[in-house]
């Protein structure tokens, strides 16, 4: 005998579903609008620390550029702090709490089908709710961590550029 995979029967059962699958919906797009807008100030961020870096290429023979090239490590560093860890994990914490809520919807709406049997495996790597992020859980995140190192990195080879033009 085959195990009933159809939708929910009753009109209350029906209802909650759809509600469920629309709010887990909603969380997941908030997911998708705050990735795409976090990757434009990211390569914003990426498009200005070049900038700088071709201004100081360009008017290294300006009497302030050494003064501007001592400045500039503490100002990379300044921006590193804000940028990498208190930018970045804030939009950790509010995609991972957008993904969270929106698995916890679509939960609800499996709760209210009966079980599909492929399912078990999905099923079995869920880990369900966790607990609040940490700095770890941060640079395990990849695309976090790629965006944090492509932006040290530019910094790294843009006050080296700085240092090694401006003498």
């Amino acid at each position: 005998m085959e195990e009933d995979t159809s939708p929910p029967t009753t009109a209350d059962e029906e209802r909650r579903f759809q509600r469920y699958i629309e709010v887990s919906r909603i969380y997941f797009q908030h997911f998708d609008t705050r990735r795409a807008y976090e990757w434009k100030i990211t390569l914003g961020l990426w498009a200005t620390i070049l900038l700088i870096t071709k201004g100081i290429m360009d008017n290294r023979d300006w009497p302030g550029a050494k003064a501007v090239a001592a400045f500039l490590p503490y100002c990379y560093l300044a921006v590193l702090v804000v940028y990498g860890w208190i930018w970045s994990l804030h939009m950790y914490k509010a995609n991972r709490y957008d993904k969270d809520r929106a698995n916890y919807y679509l939960d609800r709406a499996r709760d209210l089908t009966p079980p599909i049997p492929e399912d078990s495996d999905v099923e079995a790597a869920y880990r369900g709710p966790r607990k609040g992020p940490t700095a770890t859980d941060l640079l395990m995140a990849w695309t976090h961590l790629f965006q944090f190192l492509v932006t040290l990195f530019l910094m790294l080879g843009s006050w080296w550029v700085s240092v090694i033009v401006v003498g």
